[in-house]
């Protein structure tokens, strides 16, 4: 399937019946790197509390943000909404790892915004509607509302990405309103692709002119066919948090998302007498310096030390077999994301599913884990 190749589309609210609320700039050829490179380039808007990774940089008393795709913390209430596995979104405790709570009417969590945890739903058969869920967070996730976005033809909102297409959603606080973006990007396969190799997460991406075009955008072992035309198609709208009313957003200002996977800190915005490699926090409070201590023959082979950005004190370190990880800090533990990965050990195979880990930064115990859902299409691709 190939996307419309139209510059403008028009996006019409399902619920209540409203008018057109927002223009799509759909871009043939354009690369989903060069697309963010404009979309970084564009006016920033002004964020009160729910934000990325690299604007939380420059807001560092952030309570609630996405700490990755599937993954939103909310410190406010000391928990995190988190996708299932299974089905559906839990609210996790971050303190005991406990589940408080699970909803079946959400799949991916957005934003956290007061009571009002915004969500998107799964629609597998319904292509080109997305379906927004609100759901309180204070009544064990009770439903709100539902509104249904149309979307352009040819767009696909699913929560999982295949291996010639991504969907993309993000989210942040704005004047009383949540603003909400969104991406979809879509090469055709023909046969299987040429080989991809993984990147981890603190490594740096390969060189795009080095492989296959944004090659980055799929999963392991994915990828567009070589020389493959590829196309992007973006988009924003405003949601009224009280009244579940949308309204327009233009796309000429949306709001920032990372450029890098790794928030590699910038020279001028490192801790001072400690190593070069400084990675921020999802919240912006913390630094992790991260330092190889060991060969392959050894897992962990990475020492993670924690540091406050404010006061620069070293807040404990413990043993990691990443470099880097999306992570964050509460009271005396740490939070980051890890997986999937498998390995042989003395005792077998082991395989472990993408999850969440807290870490006591004083002892350097785990001390609770929480499965993730893996949204990435690992499926092989066709056969030549």
């Amino acid at each position: 399937m190939t996307l419309p190749k139209t510059n403008t589309h028009s996006l019409h609210a399902a619920a209540g019946g409203q008018s057109p609320i927002n223009s799509i700039q759909a871009s043939p050829g354009l690369s989903r790197r060069q697309a963010m490179a404009l979309l970084m380039a564009a006016a920033a808007v002004p964020v009160v509390s729910v934000l990325s990774p690299t604007t939380a940089r420059s807001q560092p008393n952030v309570n609630s943000f996405k700490l990755t795709p599937g993954v939103v913390v909310d410190l406010n209430r000391g928990r995190a909404y988190v996708m299932r596995p299974q089905a559906g979104i839990v609210a996790v405790d971050l303190a005991q790892g406990s589940e408080l709570w699970r909803s079946n009417e959400a799949a991916r969590p957005l934003a956290v915004a007061g009571n009002v945890l915004v969500s998107q739903a799964d629609t597998p058969g319904a292509r080109n509607n997305l379906r927004i869920v609100a759901l309180d967070v204070r009544e064990g996730g009770r439903l709100i509302f539902t509104r249904n976005v149309q979307l352009p033809a040819g767009v696909k909102a699913l929560v999982e990405r295949t291996r010639a297409s991504a969907f993309t959603l993000d989210a942040q606080l704005e004047r009383g309103e949540l603003v909400v973006s969104w991406e979809y990007t879509e090469r055709p396969l023909r046969g299987r692709p040429p080989p991809i190799r993984e990147v981890l997460p603190g490594e740096e991406e390969p060189d795009p002119q080095s492989g296959p075009p944004d090659a980055s955008v799929f999963g392991p072992g994915q990828g567009p066919a070589s020389g493959s035309e590829q196309h992007v198609v973006n988009g924003a709208f405003r949601l009224d948090l009280q009244s579940g009313a949308i309204s327009e957003q233009q796309l000429s200002a949306p709001p920032l998302r990372p450029s890098g996977s790794n928030n590699l800190l910038a020279p001028n915005a490192r801790l001072r007498g400690l190593p070069e490699d400084q990675f921020l926090s999802a919240d912006g409070r913390h630094v992790l310096i991260s330092e190889r201590v060991a060969n392959d023959s050894v897992f962990e082979k990475y020492r993670w030390a924690i540091y406050d950005r404010n006061t620069a004190q070293n807040l404990g370190e413990f043993r990691a077999h990443l470099r880097y990880s999306p992570f964050f800090v509460v009271d005396s533990r740490v939070v980051f994301e890890s997986g999937p990965y498998s390995r042989r050990t003395s005792a077998g195979l082991v395989q472990e599913p993408l999850q969440i880990r807290a870490v006591d930064l004083r002892t350097g115990d785990m001390l609770w884990r929480q499965p993730v859902r893996d949204t990435t299409g690992r499926r092989p691709p066709p056969p030549l």
